[in-house]
């Protein structure tokens, strides 16, 4: 009796660890894919400022803004001057 309840502790164990195997995958796919997209944003708005490009400057913008859960109020040149001229809060 006691050997079957050791046998059934080991096989809990070993399927708690299998489970914390699979998220500790899954957790760091997650992390690489929001990493990656996180460098393309920034390699973006590097690019937008070496060549003086706003629209691409503001698309790495929101490309990290995204990354970071967030939904960006505007998305390209002409937009942000709309925004600016409008009467509705920049939200930083």
């Amino acid at each position: 009796m006691v050997y079957n309840k050791y046998l059934a502790a080991v096989q809990a164990v070993q399927i708690i660890e299998e489970y914390k195997a699979a998220l500790n995958a899954r957790l760091t796919e997650y992390i690489a894919e929001d990493i990656t997209q996180f460098l393309t944003g920034l390699d973006m708005m590097r690019d937008g400022l070496s060549t003086g490009d706003a629209d691409r400057v503001i698309g790495g913008n929101v490309v990290i803004q995204r990354v970071l859960g967030r939904e960006p109020q505007f998305t390209n040149q002409q937009e942000f001057d709309e925004l600016m001229g409008s009467d509705t809060d920049l939200i930083l």
